[in-house]
């Protein structure tokens, strides 16, 4: 991986890309780095901003956000772009200290992990729908979504990548259950019980893993592809 110091959405620091370097432990090591769920796209081959930018996975299948610019409006509801590289609103390039796919689910979505430069802009992430400090918020997240998909027929495309994301990772119904009876409703789960905060992230414990999860996620982690590297 190279430097985001040459423009590309990646980092150098290789040590944080080592599986356990992604475990996360409520009031230890949780307000570092968010993970976000992610659709896969095409990414332009020349995805330039003003000439000096370039996704080191231009010309791949890369993960995208859910905005969705159609010329007048984002998906989201705002009258303005998201940043082409970065596919936010809040985050430009420039913010971001690291960026890695943890999980893949190709070629339906992935799990990336980011870290920025700045504590408050992750702070201010964090409250945006599909991002989480935790695996098991995650992990819970994308379960609450694909719910929504095979109980409420939703059409929303983030409950479409879910349901598939959920399918295609396999994940074990010992482990479902377990993060269903264990990990505190996600934003969406809040959301359909009313809670006015449901965007902020809950304030209930959060377990750490279990030997089964652990071992799991492990698998998966060191499984995952790198940017640039989907659809070979």
């Amino acid at each position: 991986m190279t430097d985001l110091n040459t423009k590309t959405l990646t980092s150098s620091y290789e040590e944080d890309s080592r599986p356990g370097y992604f475990y996360r432990k409520q009031g230890v090591d949780d307000t570092k780095g968010l993970f976000c769920v992610t659709k896969f796209d095409d990414i332009p081959k020349q995805l330039l901003d003003n000439g000096s930018y370039i996704r080191c996975d231009a010309g791949h299948p890369g993960p995208r956000s859910f905005h969705y610019w159609d010329g007048t409006l984002c998906a989201c509801g705002l009258s303005t772009p998201p940043d082409e590289i970065t596919g936010h609103h809040i985050v430009k390039v420039d913010d971001v200290r690291a960026s890695f796919p943890v999980i893949d689910a190709y070629p339906h979505g992935a799990i990336v992990y980011i870290e920025l430069h700045t504590e408050e802009l992750e702070d201010k992430l964090v409250l945006e729908p599909h991002h989480t400090r935790t695996l098991q918020e995650m992990l819970r997240y994308l379960i609450e979504w694909d719910w929504a998909y095979t109980e409420l027929n939703s059409i929303e495309e983030i409950a479409i990548v879910s349901n598939r994301i959920v399918n295609t990772l396999s994940i074990p119904s010992s482990i479902k259950d377990w993060v269903i009876d264990n990990v505190p409703e996600e934003k969406l789960g809040r959301f359909l019980k009313g809670e006015t905060n449901a965007r902020e992230r809950t304030t209930k414990h959060i377990p750490d893993l279990t030997t089964e999860l652990d071992e799991w996620l492990y698998y998966k982690l060191s499984a995952c592809k790198a940017f640039g590297e989907f659809g070979e």
